[in-house]
């Protein structure tokens, strides 16, 4: 009895400061370290609904977590991999967000071991615009936009996947560490 209370009580904490996040959002940049800890919030909401049956590995750089990327960038990506990736595999899966910088460029990198897609639905993933699809592509998509309005046609996200093999995502943006810069 007490130990789902605490359990509860951790939950209703994570979910108001997402919450608060959410709301007191006009500051459209943040830090990546910032934007880490929004998502630690978001997964462990997610690890408590799933018990436990999926486990997000980080490796980020610190040299990148002073970095200034839109916010809200990372959640909608690993949110679709629990809901389409590892939930409807039936097994415990693994997300890792891989972070690297390349020169002037700043590659963030979300890997699912999930059910994957095949052509097909990956191509429909893409263009889907939330209407009456399977799925709905609005949270990728939106932050496609956003880094197309803020930094040009030459940086957004590729999207590579494998049924039975999961998905793998990639975010390509400027590097920057001063808001000034963008």
């Amino acid at each position: 009895e007490m130990g789902k209370n605490e359990a509860a009580e951790k939950m209703l904490i994570d979910f108001s400061k997402i919450l608060r996040k959410t709301l007191s959002s006009s500051e459209k940049m943040i830090s990546l370290r910032e934007e880490r800890e929004t998502l630690l919030y978001y997964i462990d909401l997610q690890k408590a609904r799933y018990r436990d049956r999926f486990e997000v590995e980080f490796d980020m750089p610190e040299n990148t977590l002073s970095c200034i990327v839109p916010d809200f960038i990372l959640q909608p990506i690993v949110e679709n991999a629990v809901f389409h990736g590892i939930e409807p595999r039936g097994t415990d899966g693994r997300i890792t967000v891989f972070v690297s910088k390349a020169g002037s460029i700043l590659n963030i990198e979300i890997d699912d071991d999930g059910v994957g897609m095949d052509e097909n639905t990956l191509r429909e993933f893409e263009h889907a615009s939330g209407g009456g699809a399977r799925f709905s592509g609005v949270g990728i998509n939106n932050i496609r936009e956003r880094i197309r309005l803020m930094y040009g046609e030459e940086y957004g996200i590729s999207i590579t996947s494998q049924p039975g093999m999961g998905t793998q995502i990639v975010i390509r943006i400027p590097y920057y560490t001063d808001k000034r810069g963008i």
